[in-house]
């Protein structure tokens, strides 16, 4: 625009001749073109309650529409604003254009909008269906009395409605407010989800008074990222009205044309990888008034939690009610060892779980009454069995973690947000020993595989970090098999599979028999396959719950026709990597496997009376890279067939550039695993 005014000045003074005249007027009208066009891109490409037919015509679309739905537009702009308690708020403004493009996406009519309690207000709903018939467009809006409260938990409700008259073809269109008096936290943006979205837009005007970090992920490039600055003024009142003024930082950011993210498998949880941002305040200072550090240190922050009533409080006590009871409960013990043994199974037996994943202990609560009711959530339960073992003289301490599910916590700020669960760590002879006592299928020492999520911290003085990574957890299987010939039916066989499970998998299985039930198993179990048959399942060491599975079974087999001239035959009998797990052609992020696999599967058969083998899979042997490795080893006599198949995995976490290496050695795999041995009858 600069340039254009210098242009016309110049197209004004009166030593321009006429061809330069034409030329500098041709040049300001092209750029100002330019300029129109560049403003028009960076605003939303809609007017949100005016729907027209044309807005209805998917050819238009520049993202996948086969999911059920596209979010055309999203918004949200966040402000801050003078409260009546002398203080400011944010207010979000949320608006919302949706096309169901099928009839499985109607579930994007229903809304449901998290609140806090305590300090959050929504109004200003308004929202309208609008549908295409005989060419014009229909508009049927929500009824008030359709919009409902959900009280979830003490803390959050949740507010929800349901848009009207959607099916397949439908158009909706929802906005609201939302007034937060938490500027702890700026509400998060998702720019990615379940659906495409074709233009995503966040934007916060934020006050000088306070400071943010922003932390933002995803692999997408921002379509517009800018930052302005401008002078507003701010309405109090407390109770007298007060007006303030301040300079005023404006972000924005916007993605365009976003496409869906789908869960795939070997994933800790997806929302680690959408696009978003989330927003941390680290410090305020107010006019006249010295700078407040709000985020401090995990040092700090530890320190303070081993204060709290609802945390620290409770295993700092002297806890003397214990006292009777741990005589019993640590009878016969020899040693610290012992004790913290002893103590660990008296509550993972004793204490119920709700089920809730936290790390606190929830209000009018406390560890006293928790073991006189026998239930608790995570939190409560593991902060119990660390207050038993310190009233013992034994060193515990609390550890906050973040579970697989709930995404990667920040280790690097005292972000106790972003973590939901918590474990014990004691020392005892000279072992440093982690304990959950919440899972009735765990053994002492062990931990459930969705903790190994990367980062933790232990709360003590200093907020030691600590990391449960994936690559130090590895699963152990052996699978034998052993088939002889029927003498009586040739190209049938009966035999035994011994398994013995990685510890992993036996904590799979172990939830799986508590759930359903040992009998429920067993008859899962016998009906895998068409082609063979269990029977005489028999899980052992099913109550020694620190040590892995094992599960033998008798087998029957009966490749197909019996008798036939030609018996062919796949060796591999259970579903011993017959599927590739990647399943997508690309892949934007990592390959997170749950540990390393080492996993082995021998088989020992009979060639049938009456047949020779005819073809015999090759052996081979396959690497990757340094990370994994197949072996695949198969011999023949005239009697016997012996084989061995080895798979091997030296690290657990592959990055997308990884990602078609990883997914054609797992071709590869189940393209051998296929291959199968054929019997010819003797002539």
């Amino acid at each position: 625009m600069i340039l254009i005014k210098s242009l016309l000045l110049k197209l004004l003074s009166n030593k321009t001749n006429f061809m330069t005249f034409r030329i500098i007027f041709s040049l300001c009208l092209l750029m100002a073109s330019i300029q129109f066009q560049a403003d028009a891109q960076d605003k939303v490409p809609i007017k949100f309650g005016h729907v027209t037919p044309a807005d209805f015509d998917l050819s238009k679309l520049t993202v996948d529409t086969s999911g059920g739905g596209v979010i055309i537009a999203q918004t949200c702009y966040a402000s801050f604003v003078g409260n009546d308690h002398g203080g400011l708020d944010i207010s979000y403004e949320y608006k919302n254009r949706i096309l169901i493009t099928a009839a499985n996406g109607v579930g994007l009519a229903n809304v449901e909008v998290p609140l806090s309690i305590s300090g959050e207000q929504m109004g200003g709903i308004k929202a309208t269906t609008y549908n295409l018939e005989n060419g014009n467009v229909v508009a049927t809006k929500l009824n008030s009395s359709a919009i409902f409260e959900d009280k979830k938990t003490r803390n959050v409700m949740v507010k929800k409605f349901t848009l009207p008259e959607v099916k397949a073809g439908s158009i909706i269109e929802y906005s609201y407010n939302i007034t937060s008096s938490f500027l702890f936290h700026i509400r998060p943006w998702e720019f990615q989800g379940r659906y495409p979205r074709e233009w995503s837009e966040f934007e916060v005007d934020i006050p000088e008074y306070y400071q943010y970090v922003t932390f933002a992920q995803g692999y997408l490039p921002f379509f517009i990222k800018t930052e302005s600055y401008s002078r507003n003024s701010y309405v109090l009142h407390d109770p007298e009205m007060i007006t303030v003024s301040g300079n005023t930082t404006d972000k924005r950011w916007v993605m365009k044309d976003v496409p869906a993210v789908k869960e795939e498998k070997f994933i800790t949880t997806i929302d680690n990888y959408i696009s978003k941002i989330e927003f941390q305040l680290s410090g305020y200072k107010y006019p006249n008034s010295p700078y407040h550090d709000v985020m401090g240190s995990w040092a700090t922050a530890a320190v303070e939690l081993l204060k709290e009533d609802d945390f620290g409080d409770g295993i700092n006590s002297n806890n003397g009610w214990l006292t009777d009871e741990m005589k019993n409960i640590t009878a016969g013990a020899t040693n610290d060892l012992d004790k913290a043994r002893k103590i660990y199974y008296y509550v993972r037996d004793n204490i119920k779980s709700t089920g809730a994943r936290t790390w606190w202990i929830d209000d009018n609560k406390s560890l006293h009454t928790i073991f006189k009711n026998k239930s608790g959530s995570v939190g409560e339960i593991n902060l119990l069995l660390v207050a038993m073992l310190r009233h013992e003289g034994i060193a515990a301490d609390p550890v906050i973690l973040s579970t697989r599910d709930n995404g990667d916590p920040q280790p690097f700020y005292p972000l106790t947000s972003k973590y939901n669960y918590l474990i014990c760590k004691t020392d005892v002879d000279t072992m440093r020993i982690f304990l959950d006592a919440t899972q009735p299928y765990l053994g002492f020492g062990r931990l459930p595989g969705y903790c190994y999520n990367g980062p933790a911290r232990i709360i003590d003085n200093n907020a030691t970090p600590i990391a449960f990574l994936t690559d130090r957890l590895k699963d152990e299987k052996t699978t034998s098999v052993m088939l002889f010939s029927d003498s009586v039916v040739s190209g049938k066989w009966s035999g035994t599979i011994e398994s013995n499970l990685g510890y992993l998998e036996s904590e799979k299985v172990r939830a799986r028999i508590a759930d359903k039930g040992l009998e429920t198993y067993k008859k899962d179990e016998q009906l895998l396959s068409e082609d063979f048959a269990f029977s005489n399942i028999d899980v052992k060491k099913l109550k020694d719950s620190e040590f892995p599975l094992e599960v033998d079974c008798d087998v029957a087999v009966t490749p197909g026709d019996t008798g036939a001239d030609v018996i062919y035959f796949s060796p591999i009998l259970k579903n011993w990597y017959k599927e590739n797990p990647l399943k997508s052609a690309e892949r934007k992020f990592p390959v997170e496997m749950p540990s390393l696999t080492d996993d082995t599967y021998s088989l020992y058969m009979d060639v049938p009376a009456g047949y020779t083998v005819d073809e015999l899979p090759k052996s081979a042997r396959v690497t990757l890279n340094d990370d994994a490795l197949f072996e695949y080893y198969i011999t023949k006599d005239d009697a016997n067939i012996n084989m061995k198949v080895h798979l091997q995995f030296f690290k657990a976490t592959f990055s997308p550039e990884e990602y078609q290496d990883l997914r054609g050695f797992f071709d590869y795999i189940v393209k051998k695993n296929s291959e199968q041995i054929v019997f010819k009858k003797k002539k």
